[in-house]
């Protein structure tokens, strides 16, 4: 089913992307290793997060703009770079608002529920992904990966049962996790057409700072404050944007010229796997059995999904 979203769609071309084109002759078999590198540096979000004193609107909105800074700063020392420096068009503009939807839900999450279930539950993305790629992108997952973003799922519900049993608080941010989960489809939805046309650079660079202006927008709406911390709280909000966001989020933005937005949301279920790691090692946080059981099918998952991504043109 097609809805006229297509390659040649033309409020997504900018003209002529260099950029763009020269990322097709990448090899593939760059992409699993690249990737992985990915998942390590997004694994370390929610432990960073959750060590920052700062508030959540205030770390959201510190994430983004720092990154959007950072790939600034980069095109303006990138001679050769030929795209507008900024491309807001419809595609972008609806991934930058999901990417605020996303961080503001979830970062709320931690705040109220275990590291191991905020990101287990908001990494359900997959899902709504694999339905929406069907629907609009005429990106119909394969059995196989059908097969894996289940198995995936079913992992992660693994780890919301024991938050039934304590009480409305653990409940509350489970909740927000989803809604996270949803913001995060968004993303990698609105991501894939954009990234059609756009160059990596280009694409982060635009969205990064349309979030970074909403979560901005939203955190003095809500009187979250945004100075005044303490140096060690800048410190790890600097972290925050630069491995989490600048490494991980834009490795897997990367991704989304070569593999369809399901396998890139697929992949992206390993961070729960690294995440429970460290929140054993740094906040002593022991996950319960059905949380390893949890991560094991989450791991066996993603494997379904890659090897059944389609070959596409």
């Amino acid at each position: 089913m097609r809805t006229g979203i297509g390659t040649g769609e033309a409020s997504a071309r900018v003209g002529s992307p260099p950029q763009a084109e020269a990322e097709e002759r990448v090899s593939k078999r760059r992409l699993v290793p690249v990737l992985l590198g990915g998942v390590a540096a997004m694994s370390s979000a929610s432990i960073l997060i959750r060590l920052c004193g700062a508030p959540v609107l205030s770390i959201a909105a510190y994430r983004l703009a720092l990154a959007s800074l950072a790939f600034m700063i980069g095109a303006g020392f990138e001679r050769r770079e030929r795209e507008p420096f900024l491309v807001p068009n419809r595609w972008t503009v609806a991934s930058g608002l999901f990417l605020a939807v996303h961080f503001a839900a979830w970062i709320q999450s931690l705040r109220l529920t275990s590291v191991a279930s905020s990101v287990l539950l908001v990494q359900m993305a997959p899902i709504f992904v694999a339905i929406a790629s069907a629907l609009w992108l005429s990106e119909k997952p394969s059995g196989l990966q059908g097969m894996g973003i289940l198995l995936a799922t079913i992992g992660t519900l693994a780890t919301a049962g024991l938050d039934f049993a304590a009480g409305t608080k653990p409940l509350l941010g489970d909740a927000l996790a989803l809604v996270g989960a949803l913001g995060a489809a968004g993303y990698w939805i609105f991501g894939r057409i954009a990234r059609r046309q756009l160059s990596t650079a280009a694409y982060v660079r635009t969205v990064y700072a349309i979030s970074a202006v909403v979560l901005g927008a939203v955190a003095v709406a809500a009187g979250a404050p945004l100075a005044g911390f303490s140096r060690r709280d800048m410190l790890l909000l600097l972290l925050i944007a630069l491995v989490p966001q600048c490494i991980g989020h834009t490795t897997f933005n990367w991704a989304l010229r070569h593999l369809s937005a399901t396998a890139v949301s697929v992949f992206a279920l390993g961070e729960p796997v690294g995440a429970a790691v460290l929140a054993f090692f740094i906040l002593h946080e022991r996950p319960p059995a059905p949380n390893l059981v949890g991560a094991l099918a989450v791991l066996a998952g993603i494997y379904l999904a890659l090897r059944g991504e389609p070959k596409r043109r």
